[in-house]
């Protein structure tokens, strides 16, 4: 018989009378999951710290090496993918300028009526001299002088040399023929003539009859 039997039965006023020796049937309380609190004991306590120990440090140096050649790999990825977004055309370099040097001379033309004589005198020994002189006086022309390196700096490369002759023969060599003493490379006119130089005339006199042909023939 429940409570709530006996409850009815006493407003009834009926007494209900329960012997001692029949014991009552105790419920149980209800408890929840969250007002549970587990039970540590000293063995649960043990596995945990027992776990713990079985992580050695050289575990740890592990796991952290193999991060990092992930993160390596993948910087390595970055700089490529720059790499690649650079031009396939850069610019070219601008080359420096070489200035082109010219050794010193004086070119010395003499002006027949049909030939013009051409002698690099710079360096010209006495004797060379003096037989230019002797060619000279031989028969009556025009002396002309041209001179490297021009007196203006910005007017002294190399370089321009060429050309600075080619101006110097052409105002000359009009319906006339150039004829070289030696060997000048400096100079490439149409119309030029390479002889001997004046000492291979003083060393072979031979070669003075051909210049002289030259200086009247025409």
């Amino acid at each position: 018989m429940t409570g709530q039997q006996r409850n009815i039965l006493a407003t009834m006023g009926v007494d209900v009378w329960i012997p001692r020796a029949l014991s009552c049937q105790k419920k149980q309380p209800v408890s929840l999951w969250r007002d549970q609190t587990p039970i540590v004991t000293e063995a649960t306590v043990s596995v945990l710290n027992q776990q713990v120990d079985a992580i050695s440090p050289e575990q740890e140096v592990a796991k952290s090496i193999e991060i990092e050649p992930s993160v390596k790999d993948s910087f390595v990825e970055v700089v490529q993918s720059n790499s690649d977004l650079s031009p396939s055309n850069p610019m070219p370099k601008q080359q420096p300028h070489v200035a082109v040097i010219q050794q010193a001379f004086i070119l010395e033309a003499y002006c027949l009526d049909r030939v013009i004589l051409i002698v690099e005198t710079s360096q010209l020994s006495n004797q060379q001299r003096q037989l230019w002189m002797n060619i000279q006086s031989a028969l009556s022309g025009l002396y002309h002088e041209l001179k490297w390196p021009l007196p203006l700096e910005n007017f002294r490369d190399g370089r321009g040399v060429q050309a600075y002759v080619q101006g110097f023969l052409d105002a000359l060599a009009i319906d006339k023929q150039i004829l070289i003493l030696g060997k000048l490379d400096f100079i490439s006119h149409t119309h030029s003539m390479q002889l001997a130089s004046l000492q291979e005339m003083i060393d072979q006199p031979l070669l003075k009859r051909r210049l002289w042909q030259l200086m009247i023939s025409h």
